[in-house]
C-alpha cells in the first residue's frame, strides 16, 4: 500500500479537476455560475492520506509535527511508519482515505478572515474554525510557479513521508482557483488560494518569531502603526489629545464671550467703575483658562511618546525582536533536537534553492506548557524571477558600505545565511547521555 501511495504520489500527469455548478432562480433562470479548479488532484489527496492519517496513541503527538523534549518540528519520520503498519486491509486503507477526505472538507466549509501579522506581502489570510488549516490567498504568479514546482514537491515529500527525510516544510494540501460570477448583480471574482496545515494546531503558542536570518528591516513595528484591527478610540494619539485641547479651548472662549454678552446687557448701571472691575474680573478669567490649558497642552506635547497604542496580543516578532528576547545568545536545544533541527533545514533549504524559491522563513512559537519549540518554513511559492531581480537591485542601491545585506539575494545566497543564522539562533546543550 505504501509502494501503489508513493507511486500515485510521483505521477507526473496533471490531474486538474475543474468543477463548474450553477444556482437558479424559482423562474428557472441561472442567477450565478461558480468555478472550482482543483490543481494536482491525484498527488494532493495522496498528500493528505499520509501526513492527516490519525497517528497510533504511542505517537498521538505527531498528528502534525514530531515532538521532540525541547523542540517540536515537522519532521515525518516515526509518523509515516505507524501509518503504514496502521493498515492491515485495502478495505480498512480505503476507509480511513474517505475518513481523512470527510474531515478535510469539513473544516474548510467552515473558515473566518485572519490577520496575520509579521508579513509584508500583503495577503489575505483565512483560518478554518478547527484551526487545523489556514488559507493563503496567492497571486497568479505564485500559483503558476508553484504549479511548475510541484513534481520536484511532491518527490521531496514522497521522500519525507516514505523514506524517513527530515523535514520542517509546513505542508501545503491543496491549490485551489475559485471564483463566481453573479448575473444579478454582474459581479466577478475569481482567487487562488493554499491551503496548508497551521503548524501551531493543537498548541498553546506564547510567542511567535518569523525568521529570514536578516536583521535589515527585521523589527516588529510595536508602537510606530495601529493594529489593523483596533479602532481609534482604543488608539488615543497626541493629535487627537491637541484636536481635543483645541476644541475645548473654542468652546471656554464662547461660552466666556456669552457670558460677557449677558452681562452686560443686563446691567443698568452708567458707573465707570463698575464696567472697569467687570472687564478686570473677565481679563482675569481668561488669563486662569488659558494657563490652564497651556499647562494642558505642555502635558500632551511631553508624553507624546507615551501615549499607548493598542497591538494585537498574537503578534509575530522578527529576528531583530528574537535576539532581543534571547539577549544576543542562542537558543538552547538538547542535542537529538537540535541535530534534527539542523538536518531538516539543511535538506529544506536545499531543496527550495534547488527549485530556486527564496524569501522563505521558519515560523517559531514557543509553548512554553511543554516547553518545546514548534517550528515550520513558510512562504516558499515564489521563485527568484525578474520581479526578484529588480526587487533585489533596488534594495542594494541606497546601501552603504558595511550595511545590512538586502533580504532579496540569489537562492544560494539566501540558503548560505538562512542557515548561518539558524545555527547562530540555536545551540545545542549537552546532556548526561550526550556523546562527546
Amino acid at each position: 500500500e505504501r509502494k501503489d501511495m508513493e507511486r500515485r504520489m510521483l505521477e507526473r500527469n496533471k490531474s486538474h479537476i475543474k468543477h463548474t455548478f450553477r444556482d437558479y432562480d424559482d423562474k428557472g433562470q441561472q442567477t450565478c455560475k461558480f468555478v472550482c479548479t482543483t490543481y494536482w488532484a491525484t498527488q494532493f489527496h495522496v498528500v493528505r492520506q499520509a501526513f492527516l492519517s490519525p497517528p497510533t496513541p504511542k505517537n498521538h503527538n505527531n498528528n502534525n509535527s514530531s515532538c521532540t523534549s525541547s523542540v517540536a518540528t515537522t519532521t515525518d519520520n516515526d509518523e509515516q511508519s505507524q501509518q503504514s503498519s496502521g493498515t492491515s486491509t485495502t478495505a480498512a486503507t480505503d476507509r480511513a482515505g474517505l475518513d481523512v477526505e470527510k474531515c478535510y472538507v469539513q473544516s474548510l466549509s467552515s473558515a473566518y478572515s485572519w490577520a496575520a501579522s509579521g508579513g509584508k506581502s500583503g495577503a489575505s489570510f483565512q483560518r478554518t474554525a478547527d484551526d487545523r488549516f489556514v488559507i493563503k490567498c496567492i497571486s497568479r504568479t505564485e500559483l503558476q510557479m508553484f504549479l511548475e514546482s510541484a513534481p520536484a514537491y511532491f518527490e521531496y515529500l514522497s521522500k519525507a513521508f516514505f523514506h524517513g527525510l527530515p523535514t520542517v516544510l509546513c505542508k501545503i494540501v491543496g491549490v485551489y482557483q475559485i471564483g463566481y460570477h453573479n448575473r444579478v448583480t454582474g459581479k466577478r471574482s475569481m482567487e487562488q488560494v493554499a491551503v496548508m496545515q497551521n503548524i501551531f494546531y493543537g498548541r498553546k503558542i506564547s510567542k511567535t518569531f518569523d525568521l529570514k536570518g536578516s536583521l535589515r528591516g527585521r523589527f516588529a513595528r510595536h508602537l510606530q502603526k495601529h493594529d489593523s484591527n483596533t479602532t481609534a478610540l482604543e488608539t488615543p494619539t497626541a493629535s487627537d489629545a491637541n484636536t481635543t485641547i483645541a476644541t475645548r479651548r473654542t468652546n471656554a472662549a464662547r461660552r466666556l464671550y456669552k457670558t460677557s454678552l449677558s452681562s452686560e446687557s443686563e446691567s443698568d448701571e452708567d458707573d465707570q467703575h463698575q464696567e472697569e472691575q467687570q472687564q478686570e474680573r473677565r481679563n482675569n478669567e481668561l488669563v486662569r483658562h488659558d494657563s490652564r490649558l497651556q499647562l494642558a497642552e505642555e502635558f500632551i506635547e511631553s508624553s507624546k511618546g507615551e501615549i499607548p497604542v493598542v497591538t494585537s496580543q498574537y503578534s509575530t516578532l522578527l529576528d531583530g525582536d528574537f535576539l532581543e528576547f534571547t539577549a544576543g545568545r542562542p537558543m538552547p536545544l538538547n542535542d537529538r533536537s537540535k541535530s534534527v533541527f539542523q538536518m531538516s533545514v539543511l535538506n529544506d533549504t536545499l531543496f527550495l534553492s534547488i527549485i530556486n524559491v527564496l524569501d522563505y522563513s521558519i515560523l517559531v512559537g514557543i509553548d512554553e506548557e511543554r516547553n518545546e519549540l514548534v517550528v515550520g518554513i513558510i512562504d516558499f511559492m515564489r521563485q527568484y524571477d525578474i520581479l526578484k531581480q529588480m526587487e533585489r537591485v533596488g534594495k542594494s542601491l541606497p546601501m552603504v558600505v558595511g550595511s545590512e545585506a538586502p533580504t532579496i539575494i540569489q537562492p544560494p545566497l539566501y540558503k548560505a545565511r538562512f542557515t548561518n543564522a539558524m545555527e547562530r539562533y540555536f545551540m545545542t546543550v549537552p546532556s548526561k547521555w550526550t556523546t562527546i
